[in-house]
């Protein structure tokens, strides 16, 4: 045991070390607009309260760059993803809040459906589904401090969006998880739009599906809004990364407190020190997919090559999408 906490210790001081400064991290704003894929090695490097500001600061770079509509809306995706998933230090509700707050309404249009089906989607990994209890819970308490986070003209908009990705990752239950997370809405006319007007329309509930209530209230034009999400997605193709970050919401502490877990998989590798799996939880970042054909899928045999019918041959050099961050 003493070694684990040496070792431990070690790994902290050295992550504490090689942390990078929020004004580092802001030099390479440039360089993450014109290539959004740096953007997770620097959200990693970050403290967790910084990575919060530097989500913000990336945002607002994006927002007033002279890009398309649609170029903007996929930076927007692919950044905010990135630091979503380099979350670290109980800091993803706080995350989650600063996206909602600082996208533009119209972008989120496409961030709330694709992050429903990617990121939070409570069946993202099937090995370990989320109830109803836990999923509602969660929900509720990240609204809770998305609501504390926007604000403005177009805050109940915001807040409105938040409440389509919980229900879209839901997957339909619980059955009461849409009025609850309305009945949360800042004022009685909000919940009544919201619930007559905004989700139903935005949802395509006995209708086409249409932001425009929405976006109308947050005061923007129709030539103002993106192409649709399945659009981005597509351009995504076949090897889209799913994760499960809806576990990570839970707290890391007690009511009282005190750290639920001493160790993470963060600092430590699980299976050299056999810590026990609740000392490892909420920081497994393994791609997962609902399509049994995929290689990220989790019953996916590790005798099988991709395009070999299924005769095995195992996979040269490794599985590609096969990693955790």
């Amino acid at each position: 045991m003493k070694k684990i906490l040496i070792a431990a210790t070690a790994m902290v001081l050295s992550a504490n070390a090689l942390a990078m400064s929020l004004a580092e991290a802001s030099a390479k704003i440039t360089d993450i607009i014109k290539d959004p894929s740096k953007m997770s090695s620097v959200a990693k490097e970050l403290s967790s309260d910084d990575q919060i500001l530097f989500l913000k600061r990336v945002n607002s770079a994006i927002e007033g760059t002279k890009r398309s509509v649609d170029s903007k809306t996929e930076l927007f995706c692919e950044v905010n993803k990135a630091a979503l998933v380099a979350h670290k230090g109980g800091n993803l509700k706080s995350l989650v809040a600063e996206m909602f707050a600082t996208v533009p309404p119209a972008s989120l249009t496409v961030i709330n459906e694709i992050f429903a089906q990617q990121l939070f989607n409570r069946k993202a990994n099937p090995a370990k589904p989320v109830s109803d209890e836990a999923f509602k819970k969660h929900a509720l308490s990240t609204m809770e401090v998305v609501q504390a986070r926007t604000t403005g003209t177009d805050k109940d908009v915001r807040d409105a969006f938040a409440i389509l990705m919980f229900l879209r990752a839901s997957e339909g239950t619980p059955a009461d998880l849409k009025d609850i997370l309305i009945s949360k809405l800042s004022d009685e006319e909000t919940r009544q739009l919201a619930k007559e007007s905004w989700i139903p329309s935005a949802m395509a509930e006995g209708k086409a599906k249409s932001y425009d209530p929405m976006l109308a209230v947050a005061d923007v034009a129709i030539a103002d809004t993106p192409s649709p999400a399945a659009t981005f997605i597509n351009r995504q193709g076949p090897a889209v990364l799913m994760v499960s970050l809806m576990s990570d919401i839970s707290p890391m502490v007690d009511k009282n407190g005190n750290a639920k877990v001493v160790f993470s998989e963060l600092f430590l590798d699980p299976n050299k020190y056999a810590l026990p799996d609740e000392g490892t939880a909420g920081l497994n970042r393994v791609p997962r997919s609902l399509d049994p054909n995929d290689r990220w899928y989790p019953g996916y045999g590790r005798d099988k090559t991709q395009g070999d019918g299924g005769t095995g041959g195992g996979e040269p050099g490794g599985y590609r999408m096969q990693t955790t961050f």
